[in-house]
């Protein structure tokens, strides 16, 4: 019995009281368990970030297709209602006309600045109310130079010109002259 007794003290010693086969099944069961967790967190911060790439990118097509159809309403009231002085080429619009309160009204309903600019890029009616004085200031020329050929949507400050970033849409105002039509 005494035999006994010494063979399982030195055994029990060897393993410091814990059998090889627990501290096998542990050890793989803990790497098991890390190696799932991380290929969770690395799949749930993947999908997180294509998620936001695909909301972002719905997100800026929605308010391009937006801001360019509502700048096409306001272009196509300006055209058919204001007053254009060829020989100064430029359109008169007062704010308390039909057109001005058409247009400012325009910019309350969508929630957007309204600016119309000259071929200069000086802006000669804004629907701001915000103060900010956009008369001493003037339009980078690749915004005219695009809107002229058609269309022009950036997001940005337009080299300066706003002071926050903000999403642009710009459309050409057409006027018909005697002359054929032109470009305001």
């Amino acid at each position: 019995m005494k035999q006994k007794a010494n063979q399982a003290k030195q055994s029990s010693a060897a393993y410091q009281g814990k059998a090889p086969h627990f501290r096998l099944r542990r050890s793989l069961f803990q790497k098991y368990l890390i190696f799932g967790i991380v290929i969770l967190l690395t799949s749930f911060i993947a999908l997180s970030v294509t998620m936001f790439i695909f909301i972002n990118r719905y997100w800026e097509a929605e308010k391009r297709t937006s801001l360019v159809d509502n700048a096409k309403r306001v272009a196509d009231v300006i055209e058919s209602s204001s007053t254009y002085l060829p020989a100064a080429h430029m359109l008169i619009i007062d704010k308390e006309s039909p057109v001005g309160l058409t247009v400012v009204n325009m910019s309350e309903i969508i929630d957007a600045d309204i600016l119309i600019v000259d071929n200069k890029g000086k802006c000669a009616y804004c629907s701001a109310k915000d103060g900010v004085d956009y008369a001493s200031k003037t339009l980078p020329s690749y915004v005219l130079a695009a809107t002229t050929k058609g269309e022009f949507f950036e997001a940005g400050t337009l080299e300066g010109y706003f002071a926050q970033t903000r999403y642009t849409a710009g459309v050409p105002i057409v006027a018909s002259d005697d002359n054929g039509d032109t470009i305001l």
